[in-house]
């Protein structure tokens, strides 16, 4: 199905924003869990955020520097259920079991949703978490999360809802999450020398 027939939406609610701090010392990122293909833009847009603060005095790769401080920025995706029928990773049991009311909603919704020929669209959620890890040499020193929830709807109706999409806005999200990390008391408390 083409991206034109998917609106995105997003459940959460937008981060107080205050000035960003300014750390004198030299920090180098690793990245875990994007798949370029898919995140790439939104690893870009954290990485862009990060590089045009200048919140730190340097910030380069942890492959083409030795620095003292260390981030790793850890996507981690919901995994939510698949659009139509996707491959689970833990058994059909699993799923019943943890959230029986969410399961039975997941396959009802596909099954009128096919049988509607999409006129019912299909409603997937994602709850995506990035986790901004911060180590100083080998030792982990803390950790800052922000998710980013929303969800998508498949099928004809989404063709009327595109003018509501939030797409945008959800890209937003992955700057304002770079932000929330960056003011975080978490980060100050180890980068105040």
């Amino acid at each position: 199905m083409s991206s034109i027939n998917c609106a995105r939406f997003k459940l959460y609610k937008d981060i107080n924003l205050s000035p960003l701090p300014v750390y004198d010392v030299e920090i180098a990122y690793e990245l875990y869990g994007w798949e370029i293909e898919n995140n790439g833009k939104h690893v870009s847009t954290i990485l862009r955020r990060i590089h045009t603060t200048d919140v730190f005095r340097r910030f380069t790769s942890a492959t083409k520097s030795e620095t003292e401080f260390r981030i790793q920025i850890v996507y981690e995706d919901s995994r939510s259920l698949g659009i139509v029928f996707d491959q689970p990773e833990h058994p059909l049991s699993h799923r019943i079991e943890n959230n029986p009311i969410e399961y039975i909603i997941y396959i009802g919704n596909r099954i009128f949703s096919i049988q509607s020929g999409l006129v019912i669209p299909v409603y997937k959620r994602n709850n995506d978490l990035i986790r901004f890890r911060l180590w100083k040499k080998n030792k982990f020193l803390t950790e800052v999360e922000c998710s980013v929830d929303h969800f998508q709807v498949f099928g004809w109706l989404p063709l009327f809802l595109i003018p509501f999409d939030d797409r945008q806005s959800i890209q937003n999200r992955y700057q304002d999450c770079t932000d929330y990390f960056l003011r975080s008391k978490e980060l100050e408390s180890h980068l105040i020398l």
